[in-house]
């Protein structure tokens, strides 16, 4: 039992020198690093080369980190459900704001409501989880479709006028790109009674490990609750949640 704990160990050490050195390693260098005896480093690394957890490159006569450790790593990613994933973080920023805190993800041109924590005022926004929202009328979809690039932008939006909700509404591609262009530069998007009047919304986006938007979290405000002081402590609030969900995601970066 000891034994096979101790190769457990060492398989581990491999894997993770291995997946800091994208140019791979020779074997010299591999048992230099992490002091292994040569006879039990090459054993180690020829099972974890015929389990595909790493690669060795004749070659170079380096090793690399395999397509299985990639595919196992990529199971971990998919089996996060970001709506569950979401839910203490939407509570904590309720807690913070006492607005009603969302979560929403992009499916098209729309914005899908897939988590949802409700303020404990009477006036509040109506609104529920699979709800589907037109994403150049709201702060969530603002941000969900910043994630895209201009190109993929323009062709979803190929054909499809932009309807118009209020007189605030953006009803051009060209006016949503330059919002979109804003709001990558920002980090944050408004919607300021553009799909529902009297409601003033802000989203922040949600990343994942290749830090891609994966979804956006917003808090919802009636204009008359909508402060100056209002407006700041749920950027802020919402800025720190995002940013905990995300590294909980595995985006790079301390969370706040």
């Amino acid at each position: 039992m000891a034994d096979g704990v101790k190769s457990a160990e060492r398989a581990v050490a491999l894997l993770e020198l291995l997946a800091s050195e994208p140019d791979g390693l020779p074997f010299g260098e591999i048992c230099a690093v992490l002091g292994l005896p040569k006879s039990s480093a090459h054993a180690l690394l020829s099972t974890l080369v015929r389990a595909n957890f790493l690669r060795f490159e004749p070659t170079m006569r380096r090793y690399y980190v395999g397509v299985r450790a990639f595919e196992v790593g990529q199971a971990f990613i998919h089996g996060l459900d970001v709506a569950r994933e979401a839910v203490p973080h939407l509570q904590s920023l309720r807690e913070a704001v006492n607005e009603t805190a969302q979560l929403a993800i992009l499916e098209g041109v729309e914005n899908v409501y897939v988590a949802k924590i409700e303020a404990s005022h009477h006036l509040k926004l109506a609104s529920d989880v699979g709800l589907r929202l037109p994403a150049h009328a709201t702060a969530l979809g603002k941000v969900l479709l910043s994630g895209l690039s201009d190109d993929e932008v323009m062709a979803r939006f190929s054909g499809r006028p932009l309807e118009q909700f209020t007189d605030k509404t953006i009803t051009t591609v060209e006016g949503l790109l330059d919002q979109l262009g804003q709001v990558r530069l920002l980090g944050f998007s408004l919607d300021e009674g553009e799909h529902t009047p009297g409601v003033y919304c802000t989203a922040v986006p949600i990343r994942d490990h290749r830090e891609t938007v994966i979804a956006a979290m917003s808090v919802s405000v009636p204009v008359v609750r909508n402060s100056p002081e209002a407006r700041l402590n749920i950027l802020e609030s919402l800025k720190r949640e995002a940013g905990r969900l995300s590294n909980r995601l595995g985006c790079p970066g301390e969370a706040a």
